[in-house]
């Protein structure tokens, strides 16, 4: 019985470690020879068998990636605006208020956030909005 017990628990830890993680999250992705930290928002009823829209958004100048995507989810009721959608706002640079211009090809961050996107939701690639605010606007109007 205390065997059965410990792998039922072993069965459901591990079965939900596999899942994808939902809510309002920060994470850091490989980027450039380092590591550069994306705040991404997952809908809490997030089912891997719906495709859903992908939103990435850059912030201004002075401002990271967090504090861009809390001023995104607060400001508006996002979930009812855009519905099914996943959004995800990178840090410009190595410093949490950075730019997205370096010389190190900072503004490439938006084909990594759109590549861990891709890998670890379901995605519809019809579906990608790339929006910024004010120097983020102009890295977005500027990506290829």
């Amino acid at each position: 019985m205390k065997k059965s017990i410990l792998l039922l628990l072993a069965f459901i830890v591990g079965f939900t470690g596999y899942s994808q993680q939902t809510g309002s999250f920060s994470t850091s992705i490989d980027f450039n020879g380092g590591t550069r930290t994306i705040s991404v928002f997952v809908p809490n009823d997030y089912d891997e068998n719906n495709s859903y829209q992908l939103m990435i958004g850059l912030h201004g100048m002075g401002d990271g990636g967090n504090n861009y995507k809390s001023a995104l989810l607060n400001s508006l009721d996002f979930q009812d605006v855009f519905p099914n959608t996943i959004l995800i706002c990178p840090n410009g640079n190595l410093q949490e208020n950075g730019m997205f211009y370096s010389s190190n090809n900072g503004e490439y961050i938006i084909d990594s956030a759109l590549s861990y996107a891709q890998t670890h939701y379901n995605i519809d690639n019809n579906e990608i909005i790339l929006q910024g605010f004010s120097l983020g606007a102009e890295s977005a109007l500027d990506s290829d």
